[in-house]
């Protein structure tokens, strides 16, 4: 048995990429491994944003002897008259056996020539170098690069590859870069290489180094020293868990550091000063009962002589930054909010659909059929873009993230009430599904803002397709779904949702705003026709994601009703009822009702059977079935939305509706009788249809 080392050195690979790729890695020799039999004592991952490392303690030598049965050619293929014939002798001699190796095998095809062979295992070494290529290749990363000749692709360049197999060299590759026995240190490290003769050497130079190669520990030391330097500081919180998980894939040897910047930046908003500080510096923001401290936390990597100088380097960078801010700040504020309402017209907004000022204004007035007119709500909607205009948010500056609170902190600084202020901000809301949900008033500009969105899109024909989404109008649906729903968390609070009874009514409206020259001549219906199409989509795909099943969500969308949140409710009914041991059978009958009216339809080329005569029915079975229809139909429309007491009508009739189908002959010879058996059964499937299309429903 040996040990096994894989160490692909990288140039600095992108925080996102690393996890994904080092398991992977992991996973995919795992698995080579496992499909040979071989065995190990035990496995291990570490990855930095130079290196991604592979540990296997105790890999067996060898794949397991086998012995294989080996199946030549029929009997009457391999004798003539008694004798071996040439298919005989090549069967042998390909197979190197001799005539005590071979016995004839009884099979379904007749007697076959057949021998059990040994064939001893390969040799792990052997395998590994086999899979090598197809697992480096295979590594995902969201983009790849070629950086020398030899057309292999990886995120990043690959300058060094070690590969050991006890104190062996495996003869691997990465392209141009053949495996070696010499690994890289920290990059000020002096010497910054160091020859590995095993992998038990290996850990013991890393850790000697200063390099951290596991997460966890270098996660340990990052929050650890936040910790120290907070209590330092009196801090009681920092910005934030998720900067610190990405910090832990930046740095390969964590050295916590604190830095101080000038009171004279406190008077920024809070959120401006950390955005400053994390979106490309990545510093560490302290917090006092909510204030921001003018400290910072980073993470420096490695050991240096003077720490001293490399906070003070730090600190000047970010300087830099919060000099930028404070000039971006006060340039805006001194503009105000009605004059970056104006100069919205100067920034295009979808080329050929006007500026983000008239995309504002058809917001106004969108928000102004949502809010019933509602002042402060309009104003929100007036003022809910500015910020794209200000200098802290346009040309895609560090403080882009911000945009939305950006316009909030400018309004506040004019004395504009916060109620309208609060718009700006949560219009944007929710960004993603499940996320918080805005004020009332928020909520209108957002389904506005979201719904001109996707029908702007649809009109330049910027159409979701696969995993294809610029313009994330999934996302945008998405989230006016939940808007509707009242969805946040991972709970849907329908007293939360929007009261906007039809989705697609707004989006009419959307693009009855746009100029005749704006949209493609001939195209309107169509173009709606898709958006809606679209919008369905998403909602029966929200649907299944809060584990409603499938069938259940195709047989209540695909009914009359408008209202999201009629359509949620039933749905959530009818996954209960569909728990019933009954529910299929009952489906399946109504299935047979709305199938034979379809049928009909077609085949007599008819749209519509009328209303049942009750005079013309002479079968008492008929009769019956039309009686119990008319007192269910009367029970149903009084139950409203109580499924389950619909439900239970339905069920009671289900039996008459069997009675029928077993003694009457629904498409009698005479006309009279058939249609008006047809039209009972018509309006028997008219009225469920709008309650739930059993068509859809799985009855197997």
């Amino acid at each position: 048995m040996s040990d096994l080392l894989f160490e692909i050195g990288v140039e600095e690979l992108p925080a996102g990429y690393i996890f994904p790729a080092v398991s992977f890695f992991c996973d995919s020799i795992k698995e080579a491994l496992k499909e040979h039999g071989i065995l190990w004592e035990r496995d291990a991952s570490f990855a930095t944003p130079r290196r991604l490392v592979l540990f296997f303690k105790n890999v067996a030598e060898k794949e397991p002897d086998r012995c294989e049965k080996i199946i030549g050619p029929p009997q009457n293929i391999c004798l003539k008259e008694g004798q071996p014939t040439k298919a005989y002798e090549k069967f042998m001699e390909k197979n190197i056996l001799t005539e005590k190796d071979v016995f004839w095998e009884e099979t379904e095809k007749g007697i076959y020539l057949a021998a059990k062979k040994d064939i001893s295992g390969r040799m792990t070494k052997e395998i590994i170098a086999e899979a090598w290529p197809r697992i480096l290749t295979a590594i995902p990363f969201p983009k790849k690069m070629k950086w020398d000749d030899s057309g292999f692709l990886f995120a990043r360049p690959v300058r060094w590859l070690l590969a050991l197999w006890g104190e062996e060299l495996l003869p691997l590759n990465a392209g141009s870069v053949a495996a070696g026995q010499e690994t890289r240190l920290l990059r000020n490290s002096v010497p910054d290489r160091k020859t590995i003769s095993s992998p038990k050497e290996y850990f013991t130079v890393m850790e000697k180094s200063g390099i951290v190669l596991s997460p966890e520990k270098r996660r340990s030391v990052i929050l650890d020293g936040i910790k120290t330097k907070m209590k330092e500081y009196g801090a009681d919180s920092f910005y934030s868990e998720e900067l610190a998980e990405e910090v832990v894939y930046l740095v390969e040897s964590p050295q916590v550091l604190a830095g101080s910047f000038q009171d004279q930046y406190l008077s920024l908003p809070p959120d401006v000063i950390s955005a400053a500080m994390s979106q490309h510096q990545r510093y560490f923001s302290l917090y006092k009962d909510g204030k921001i401290l003018p400290v910072f936390v980073f993470v420096a990597n490695g050991s240096f002589l003077k720490n001293s100088e490399v906070v003070k380097g730090n600190e000047r960078v970010l300087k830099a930054r919060l000099d930028d801010a404070m000039f971006y700040w006060k340039e805006d504020v001194s503009r105000g909010p009605e004059k970056l309402y104006e100069l919205l017209d100067s920034i295009t907004w979808l080329e050929g659909l006007g500026s983000l000022k008239e995309k504002t204004d058809r917001l106004v007035e969108l928000t102004a059929g949502l809010s019933n007119s509602d002042p402060t709500a309009l104003e929100g909607a007036r003022y809910a873009k500015i910020d794209i205009a200000s200098e802290m948010i346009k040309d895609g500056k560090e403080f882009t993230k911000l945009q939305g609170l950006i316009a909030k902190y400018y309004l506040l600084e004019h004395q504009i009430e916060e109620k309208v202020a609060d718009i700006a901000e949560q219009h944007y809301w929710p960004r993603v599904w499940g996320e918080a949900l805005p004020n009332r008033r928020a909520a209108a500009v957002s389904l506005a803002d979201k719904a001109d969105n996707i029908v702007g899109a649809f009109i330049k024909g910027f159409i979701p397709t696969g995993t294809k989404d610029p313009y994330a109008l999934r996302r945008q649906a998405n989230s006016m779904i939940a808007l509707l729903l009242g969805y946040e968390g991972s709970t849907v609070h329908p007293e939360n949702g929007f009261p906007l009874q039809s989705a697609d009514e707004l989006f009419e409206r959307c693009v009855k705003l746009y100029s005749e020259e704006m949209l493609p001549s001939g195209e309107v219906c169509g173009i709606l026709s898709q958006v809606k199409a679209f919008f369905d989509e998403r909602f029966k795909a929200q649907l299944k994601a809060l584990d409603i099943p499938y069938d259940i969500v195709d047989a209540v969308c695909d009914t009359p009703d408008k209202s999201l949140t009629e359509k949620y409710t039933k749905a959530l009914a009818f996954k209960s009822l569909s728990r019933r041991e009954e529910f299929r059978d009952v489906a399946a009958t109504f299935r047979r009702v709305n199938n034979i009216v379809k049928k009909a339809r077609e085949e007599l080329n008819r749209d519509d059977f009328g209303t049942p005569d009750p005079k013309v029915f002479v079968e008492k079975e008929t009769i019956a079935m039309y009686d119990h229809w008319l007192k269910s139909k009367k029970l149903i429309r009084e139950a409203g939305n109580r499924y389950e007491k619909i439900f239970d009508i339905i069920l009671e009739l289900k039996s008459v509706v069997d009675v029928f189908f077993d003694t009457v002959l629904v498409m009698d010879k005479d006309e009279r009788m058939r249609n008006n058996r047809l039209a009972l059964l018509q309006d028997i499937s008219a009225l469920f249809s709008e309650i739930v299309n059993f068509d859809h429903i799985v009855v197997t």
